[in-house]
């Protein structure tokens, strides 16, 4: 699906939301890498890094099975960019399992995290087992991997000031700044300064300035592609 939609004539970039891990497959990595078009963004949740959790959680797969996937990913993709999901908390989650978590978020050093706290889901099969961690610690586990995925982001994110990239418009900035605001094909956002001769649909080079939270901003150098707005 991924290579007849890239096929698409007139079509230049291509986003999806990832699956499973256990149904990531060497040909969606080949089919990514095969086209200029395929966002090399994977949305892969781990949920946890403790193998003894995952198998509770009925995952389908251990920790070092994840890795070696992100592994055969980076190798295919060198501009691969990866979010996750991460449950603390979750029934029978020991100090030790959440350590493990931890240690997976340093090893990844994910552009960015959706991260929770467990809380049952009726009819789930988790709903099953007892809620047996405490809210205060819940809390307090989920205090802490927020903190540290913030401190791995401004880290990583710092140290990719200064690059040239190329990014996609989407639009004017939604918070009525003056800017334009755009994404590169690993979908990280970029604002740049607005320009009347710029706009939705247009591709154009960056060079990063400076990054806020998530957000980077740049300075234009250049035009890659226009946009035929009239013909569309």
């Amino acid at each position: 699906l991924l290579g007849q939609v890239a096929a698409v004539d007139g079509l230049r970039r291509v986003r999806f939301l990832t699956n499973h891990p256990t149904d990531f497959t060497d040909e969606t990595i080949a089919a990514i890498a095969a086209s200029e078009k395929v966002s090399p963004w994977l949305h892969m949740p781990i949920q946890s890094g403790s193998d003894r959790v995952l198998r509770r959680m009925k995952r389908g797969y251990k920790r070092a099975e994840y890795m070696d996937l992100v592994e055969r990913c980076r190798s295919a993709l060198p501009e691969v960019s990866f979010s996750t999901d991460i449950i603390v908390g979750f029934p029978g989650e020991t100090d030790e399992d959440y350590e493990q978590t931890l240690s997976v978020m340093r090893e990844m050093r994910y552009d960015s995290a959706f991260m929770f706290k467990y809380s049952p889901r009726p009819d789930t099969p988790a709903a099953k087992l007892v809620d047996d961690v405490p809210e205060e610690v819940k809390n307090e586990r989920l205090y802490r991997l927020i903190e540290l995925q913030d401190t791995i982001w401004a880290e990583s994110s710092a140290a990719m000031v200064g690059e040239e990239w190329s990014i996609a418009l989407e639009g004017p900035d939604t918070k009525g700044r003056g800017f334009l605001r755009g994404r590169t094909l690993n979908n990280r956002k970029v604002l740049v300064p607005a320009r009347d001769d710029l706009g939705r649909g247009d591709e154009i080079l960056v060079r990063v300035t400076g990054v806020q939270a998530t957000t980077f901003f740049a300075d234009i150098l250049g035009t890659i592609w226009k946009y035929d707005r009239v013909a569309a």
